[in-house]
């Protein structure tokens, strides 16, 4: 809108200036509860929002998207973690991690 709050600035500029930050703070506050609604909404529907977890992915089934495992992905997840918690060599297991992560991030 142009304005320019200094010093000098007359009391009609600073109240249009406070008008102006309530308007845009009521906007980002509404944006957040329709935001929260929907995502609630989604969790009720049996759907996570967002990104699947890494192993999972989204499919559309019966006009609804759920999260199903990824049969390409989950078992080297399995196999990840698997490997992070069996006491072995750190040098073979940094390798192996390594060989995993390429995969995964494809």
């Amino acid at each position: 809108q142009g304005l320019v709050i200094h010093r000098d600035a007359k009391s009609n500029e600073k109240f249009q200036w406070d008008i102006h930050v309530v308007l845009a703070r009521n906007y980002t506050n509404n944006l957040s509860e329709e935001v929260r609604k929907g995502q609630a909404e989604k969790v009720a529907d049996g759907w996570l929002p967002g990104k699947p977890p890494l192993g999972y992915k989204n499919v559309e089934t019966q006009g609804r998207m759920v999260q199903v495992l990824d049969p390409a992905v989950a078992p080297l997840v399995r196999l990840r973690v698997a490997q992070s918690s069996a006491p072995t060599p750190q040098l073979a297991l940094a390798r192996s991690l390594a060989g995993i992560n390429q995969v995964l991030m494809q």
